[in-house]
């Protein structure tokens, strides 16, 4: 398991945030999801075998949101 945090852009309330934070728990992988709009950030564990940070990215592009991949 891998547990990340990533920048989330875009999300401007609360249903922002509870829809970002399920659409990531539903992903395949993923055992915990959570997310801040405080904080614009997203903290995800995630069994790396199943899924990965592009897969992440994707769920939440898809949502109408960035989700900013770190650079290393």
């Amino acid at each position: 398991m891998k547990t990340e945090t990533f920048t989330v852009n875009n999300m401007s309330c609360a249903n922002c945030e509870r829809r970002v934070q399920k659409a990531l728990a539903l992903t395949d992988g993923v055992t915990e999801a959570s997310v801040s709009l405080k904080d614009k950030s997203a903290t995800v564990t995630y069994d790396e075998t199943v899924t990965g940070r592009e897969e992440l990215k994707e769920t939440v592009d898809d949502l109408g949101y960035e989700l900013l991949l770190p650079q290393n």
